[in-house]
C-alpha cells in the first residue's frame, strides 16, 4: 500500500471531540488526569486522513508522540499510518500507557528501549490512618481563602507562580474539590479530588504538604481523607506519581492504594 496516500492536518482538541470520545472507548482503565487534562491538551493535535478522517495523534514541542488513535474499523491502516507519522514528524520518542493497548502495541513494535515514566495507583485495601497531630483541622477551601492558598502553594510547597495556578485553584474550590488542613490558621497541607473524565466512576486524588510539616505522616493522612471523600461520592480513588518520586510512592501505598498501570517512555527506532 502507498502510505503517501495519508494526509496529516493540524487541528485543535475541540474539533476532534468525536474522535477523542471513540478513543476513550479503547482505554481499558481510567486515565491519569495530569496527562489527560494537563499535559496532552497542551500538545499539538493532528488528524490522519485518507478518503476521510479516520484517526488523530498528539505531539509535544519536542515532537514526542503523546497519543495516537485510529478508528477500529480502520485498524488495518494502523501500522502504516503509525510509521508514516513517525517519519513525517521525525518522532523518536513516545509517551504511552499500559491502559492504551492498541497504541502501546504499535510503540513496542518500533521500540529501541522502554522506561517507566510514571506509576498509576488505584485503591486496593482499607487503610485507617490516624491523625498524626491532634491539632489538625480540615474543611473545604473557600474563595475567601484564595490568596492564602496561593501563598501556601508558592511559598510552602514550591509551586511556580502563574495565572494558571489561580484559575486551577478556583476550579477546585468551586465544586468542593479541595480540602485544607490547618493547625490554627496556618495551612499545613491540602488535598484535591477531581472526578475522572475518562471514567466517571473514578476520582483522581492528590496532596500537597507544607515544607515545614513534611516527614510527619501528614501526606498519608491527607491522601487517606481524600480517598474517603471520593468514596463518599460513590467514586473509587486513583492517583499517580513519577517513577523517581520514592517519597510519594510510600505515601500512596501507606494510604491503601496499589500500582495498577504505568506510563512509559518508549525510544523509537
Amino acid at each position: 500500500m502507498n502510505t503517501f496516500m495519508f494526509a496529516i492536518k493540524k487541528t485543535d482538541i475541540e474539533s476532534i471531540e468525536e474522535l477523542r470520545n471513540s478513543y476513550y472507548t479503547n482505554v481499558i482503565a481510567p486515565m491519569d488526569d495530569m496527562w489527560e487534562s494537563g499535559i496532552i491538551p497542551g500538545g499539538d493535535f493532528y488528524t490522519i486522513e485518507k478518503e476521510n478522517i479516520f484517526g488523530y495523534f498528539v505531539v509535544d514541542a519536542d515532537n514526542t508522540l503523546m497519543q495516537f488513535f485510529i478508528k477500529e474499523e480502520y485498524e488495518n491502516e494502523a501500522q502504516d499510518a503509525f510509521e508514516f507519522i513517525k517519519k513525517q514528524n521525525n518522532i523518536n520518542t513516545a509517551f504511552v500507557s499500559t491502559y492504551e493497548p492498541r497504541y502501546l502495541s504499535l510503540c513496542l513494535d518500533k521500540n529501541n528501549g522502554v522506561e517507566v515514566n510514571s506509576i498509576l495507583y488505584i485503591e486496593m485495601k482499607a487503610a485507617e490512618i490516624k491523625k498524626p497531630l491532634e491539632s489538625i483541622t480540615s474543611d473545604f477551601a473557600t474563595m475567601e481563602e484564595l490568596d492564602a492558598i496561593l501563598a501556601y502553594d508558592i511559598e510552602k510547597v514550591g509551586i511556580p507562580d502563574g495565572d494558571w495556578l489561580a484559575e486551577y485553584t478556583k476550579y477546585l474550590i468551586s465544586d468542593q474539590r479541595m480540602l485544607l488542613f490547618k493547625i490554627g490558621d496556618e495551612i499545613i497541607g491540602a488535598g484535591e479530588m477531581r472526578p475522572s473524565y475518562s471514567n466517571p466512576s473514578y476520582a483522581n486524588i492528590g496532596v500537597t504538604v507544607s515544607n515545614d510539616y513534611r516527614k510527619k505522616n501528614i501526606g498519608t493522612y491527607i491522601l487517606s481523607q481524600m480517598r474517603l471523600l471520593a468514596n463518599d461520592k460513590g467514586l473509587k480513588a486513583i492517583c499517580s506519581t513519577t517513577i523517581d518520586n520514592i517519597a510519594s510512592q510510600k505515601v500512596i501505598t501507606k494510604s491503601g492504594l496499589g500500582p495498577y498501570h504505568r506510563i512509559l517512555t518508549v525510544k523509537m527506532k
